[in-house]
């Protein structure tokens, strides 16, 4: 592995990066196919949600990274940023910059929950997700 990093905030970092641009690569993906800005920011949550579920650790370095070392990198990011704020400025236009915020917060945290065990109380997670992600997003449009 250090054959292609210095150290292992370099790896972690290659590994944001990896993250970013397969989350990108759906987002794009998604807003490419629909023309519906709450249908892509939808299908943003929901694809942050299955990785998460599939590599919890990689995208923990997306939101959490141990060092800013680890962060991705600008240029891996930047097109994921683009994408969602671009998203953000047709459904959200007063202020996309906190709404893309508030909706990566919220699906992020939800995600960590799961992927802790989090939720205990009974119930269907998957109706719950659904019904957390209708309330941010109307919220937002708000």
């Amino acid at each position: 592995l250090y054959k292609r990093a210095a150290n292992r905030h370099e790896l972690l970092r290659l590994a944001a990066d990896d993250a970013a641009a397969e989350l990108a690569g759906e987002v794009s993906a998604l807003a490419a196919r629909l023309d519906d800005p709450r249908e892509i920011l939808s299908g943003t949550a929901h694809a942050l949600r299955t990785l998460a579920a599939r590599s919890p650790n990689v995208v923990t370095l997306l939101f959490c990274a141990p060092s800013p070392l680890a962060t991705p990198s600008p240029q891996a990011i930047a097109p994921l940023m683009t994408t969602l704020l671009d998203t953000m400025r047709a459904y959200a236009p007063g202020d996309p910059l906190s709404a893309a915020r508030t909706l990566t917060a919220w699906a992020y945290g939800f995600c960590t929950m799961e992927q802790n065990g989090g939720f205990r109380q009974g119930g269907d997670v998957d109706a719950a997700f659904e019904r957390g992600l209708e309330i941010v997003l109307s919220g937002i449009a708000a």
